[in-house]
């Protein structure tokens, strides 16, 4: 028999030796999920002996985060604008900077418009966090969410039934701009364009942390020998299928500001090009409007 604290203990050590960066935290976040407590109720009854049936399911899943598996995917969760969504390996895990591209896109959108039947397009949608938070606050927006995986489609499905958006997004495989064509949406006519897309250079995958490298899905991640492979592909279409006056929101490797702006800029149709910064003060976003000249 072991104690909560003992077993709290004994796996902080091992995921410490493992090299997971916050081992302690990650502990009690599996802890508590095999066992079904909040960490409340961990800390208040820490002196609990466990039976041997709990203590295996918490042997398994440490044993998975100590092997680097990403505690969203142990868990099969992962909170986004502080709300819960559902990942597996299928999708990249959304990270917290991501929320730059919702928050921009509000910035940009006055608060008396916010209610008028807007339309947007959210591409690599992955989990969907991007398109199912869009409809959230803009809550007479219609969406398309693409990415080219049947897969990461079903989980972001999913996540909009869970969020209760389903009836207004719609799930599209598409190779960026390739599958448009044929729905409800048409060209010029879209308000808004999302997308987090792969930028990490093909050089570089291999040696990011195993969680990343090892686990989450490399079409999500590769952007080519540069990283930049996606963002000439998304230039090609994206002046076409808006609005004008409409806008483009992209995140960016945090050095990727600059020849990203450039492409931009080069773009005659497109104008208020700007970089946005994370809260580390790193460039994290790129923004821009269609003209509205011509």
């Amino acid at each position: 028999m072991e104690t909560l604290q003992a077993l709290l203990t004994s796996s902080c050590r091992r995921l410490e030796a493992a090299g997971v960066e916050s081992p302690r935290l990650d502990a009690e976040v599996l802890l508590c999920r095999v066992l079904n407590i909040s960490r409340e109720e961990f800390w208040r009854d820490s002196s609990r002996q466990l039976d041997l049936e709990d203590i295996k399911r918490c042997e398994e899943w440490i044993q998975r985060r100590e092997k680097r598996e990403p505690l969203a995917y142990i868990i099969g969760e992962r909170e986004f604008w502080s709300r819960s969504f559902k990942v597996t390996p299928d999708v990249l895990i959304p990270r917290p900077e991501t929320e730059l591209l919702i928050e921009q896109l509000l910035n940009a959108i006055p608060a008396q418009k916010r209610n008028e039947p807007l339309q947007g397009l959210d591409m690599c949608t992955g989990s969907g966090v991007l398109a199912i938070i869009s409809a959230l606050e803009l809550p007479a927006s219609k969406i398309i969410g693409t990415d080219l995986s049947i897969s990461a489609l079903a989980v972001a499905r999913e996540n909009s039934r869970r969020h209760g958006v389903e009836d207004r997004i719609l799930w599209l495989s598409s190779d960026m701009f390739g599958n448009l064509g044929g729905h409800d949406f048409k060209v010029g006519e879209i308000d808004f364009i999302l997308c987090n897309p792969p930028y990490i250079a093909s050089g570089e995958c291999r040696s990011l942390q195993p969680e990343i490298s090892q686990f989450e899905p490399p079409t999500a991640l590769d952007g080519g020998t540069a990283g930049l492979k996606f963002f000439d592909k998304i230039l090609e279409g994206a002046h076409l299928w808006l609005k004008p006056g409409g806008r483009l929101l992209m995140e960016i490797g945090s050095d990727q500001g600059p020849a990203v702006k450039t492409m931009l800029m080069r773009e005659e149709n497109f104008s208020r090009v700007n970089l946005h910064q994370d809260y580390s003060g790193r460039d994290r976003a790129v923004s821009a409007r269609k003209r509205t000249d011509g």
